[in-house]
């Protein structure tokens, strides 16, 4: 539901003018499936972040998660 929702908001107007519905029906399925794997990744990078799996997360998570990166890009 939040795939469709997003892909509502992002498809640009100008492509649904010249396309029409198809463009709806067709890239609209494939990008719920790019949403939607996208979303899973992004909530991944957020529970790896908050450790203790609570509400929030602290400033000590996320140090840790900077310098988990940090480490892998120098």
């Amino acid at each position: 539901m939040l795939a469709a929702k997003l892909t509502r908001e992002l498809i640009d107007d100008n492509l649904m003018q010249k396309y029409g519905t198809s463009l709806d029906i067709n890239m609209g399925r494939e990008y719920q499936k790019y949403l939607d794997e996208k979303y899973r990744t992004l909530r991944a990078e957020f529970e790896k972040i908050n450790k203790d799996q609570d509400e929030f997360i602290s400033l000590s998570e996320l140090i840790e998660f900077f310098n988990s990166y940090s480490s892998v890009v120098r």
